[in-house]
């Protein structure tokens, strides 16, 4: 696993990996999940279809969750391939809380029909209190 971490991946988004899963395994899916929601619908589903059940961990920004941006924004993805340049960023705040709040909602959904457990991390959080939080998931209620 340390070098499949390691490798440099030109993608700006890598979808959940569900090939290698091994049936009536645990897994544990880490992201924003904001990138295309089809792969990772395909991955739980697959994963259930295998009997793995485990958590999935959205792990947001605050300013991702406030949009407290207003005038001109850029906003550019971490790795530099996707940039959007706005004179108004305030503008887009509903539209963008909007669509956060949906993508919440359709996470939560997956993982309810999938048998998974929804988990919601913000980096102003210490990471002890997302991996305590993980633990007790994996632990307790993730494996049906």
């Amino acid at each position: 696993m340390a070098e499949m971490l390691n490798e440099d991946q030109d993608a700006e988004y890598s979808p959940p990996e569900h090939r290698a899963m091994i049936p009536n395994a645990a897994a544990l899916f880490v992201s924003d999940f904001l990138g295309d929601m089809a792969p990772i619908e395909l991955a739980l589903t697959k994963a259930a279809d295998r009997g793995v059940r485990g958590v999935l961990l959205q792990v947001l920004d605050p300013s991702e969750e406030a949009f407290p941006f207003h005038g001109r924004t850029i906003f550019e993805s971490v790795g530099g391939g996707v940039r959007h340049e706005t004179l108004k960023a305030n503008d887009l705040k509903d539209r963008y809380l909007n669509r956060l709040a949906e993508r919440k909602s359709d996470l939560q959904r997956l993982c309810a029909r999938t048998g998974w457990q929804y988990g919601l991390h913000h980096t102003e959080s210490s990471a002890q209190t997302g991996l305590l939080w993980t633990y007790q998931a994996m632990s307790t209620g993730a494996r049906i």
